[in-house]
C-alpha cells in the first residue's frame, strides 16, 4: 500500500539535543512541523537524553500565526501520514539507534465525545495496514498508542 501513496518532500531538520524536528509542506501548501520531544532522564539540573520520544505533529495556523495541533485543513490525510509515518518517523529511527520506543497520542477534536479519538483510530489504521520492519506496536485501548523499536 505504501508503493501506491505519495509522501511529501522535508524541507528541514533541526535538531538538538532534547528536541527534533521536521518540517514539510502538503500539495494545498500546509507546512507541518513534525516534532520527536526526548523524554529526559536524570536530575532537572543536569538532564541526560533518554531512551524515549513523544512524537507530535502540527499544522501552521495563520489566523494565530503559530503551529497548531488542532487545526484541521484540506489535505490528502493519507499521504501526510505516510509521510510523518513513514519517511520521518523512520528517518528518526534509523538515525537514533538507542531509541526503545516512541509514543504518540490520538488527541481529542473539540466536538468529540468518544473514548477513542478519530485520530487515535486513523493511526491505528494506517500503523495496522503499513507494518515496518523498525518498529511493532502495543496499543492497550483509549488515545496511547506506542512504537516498540526492533533493535537489528
Amino acid at each position: 500500500m505504501i508503493e501506491s501513496i505519495n509522501t511529501y518532500s522535508i524541507s528541514n531538520i533541526e535538531d538538538d539535543t532534547f528536541i527534533t524536528k521536521y518540517y514539510f509542506t502538503d500539495i494545498e501548501n500546509n507546512q507541518y512541523l513534525v516534532q520527536f520531544k526526548n523524554d529526559k532522564i536524570g536530575p532537572k539540573s543536569k538532564p541526560m537524553i533518554g531512551n524515549s520520544y513523544e512524537l507530535c505533529y502540527y499544522v501552521w495556523d495563520e489566523d494565530v500565526e503559530d503551529w497548531n495541533v488542532n487545526k484541521i485543513v484540506n489535505t490528502n490525510v493519507w499521504s501526510v501520514l505516510h509521510t510523518i509515518f513513514g519517511d520521518i518517523l523512520n528517518d528518526f529511527i534509523r538515525k537514533r539507534p538507542w531509541i526503545s520506543y516512541i509514543r504518540l497520542e490520538g488527541l481529542v477534536k473539540e466536538v468529540e465525545k468518544d473514548f477513542i479519538t478519530q485520530r487515535t483510530k486513523l493511526y491505528l489504521r494506517h500503523f495496522r495496514n503499513n507494518p515496518s520492519p523498525h518498529w511493532r506496536l502495543e496499543y492497550f485501548g483509549g488515545n496511547k498508542i506506542t512504537l516498540l523499536i526492533n533493535k537489528n
